[in-house]
């Protein structure tokens, strides 16, 4: 799969995500989503999907991340594909795939914010 299909696919993604955000989590979901890619830098990514998940009743962030991260166009897959909690299959991973699940999930929530900001 090339880099530009893989962009597209995460878009595509993405954007079906943003639009399945029903009426009453819209706003709580655009001003989350507007610093989840900070947060991930600042504190580190399982600090960060934890307070995502925490306040998982509020917005969908977490579920959506969790989603992109689980599918099977993403670049590879835990090594435990049973488990549904995104947070034990993160915390199996080594250095360098944790690394890349960093970059994936800032990369993710870039696109997420866009996509927010444009149709929420």
């Amino acid at each position: 799969m090339s880099p530009t299909h893989t962009l597209l696919v995460k878009q595509k993604f993405a954007f079906d995500k943003i639009q399945s955000i029903p009426e009453a989590k819209k706003d709580k979901y655009k001003s989350f989503i507007e610093n989840f890619g900070l947060m991930v830098y600042n504190n580190g990514l399982i600090n960060a999907l934890t307070f995502a998940k925490a306040k998982r009743d509020e917005h969908d962030v977490y579920t959506h991340i969790s989603a992109w991260l689980q599918n099977p166009n993403f670049l590879w897959s835990f090594s435990n594909p049973d488990e549904n909690d995104l947070i034990a299959n993160v915390l199996t991973v080594d250095s360098l795939r944790l690394l890349v699940l960093t970059q994936e999930v800032i990369s993710f929530s870039d696109i997420l914010k866009a996509f927010a900001k444009a149709e929420l």
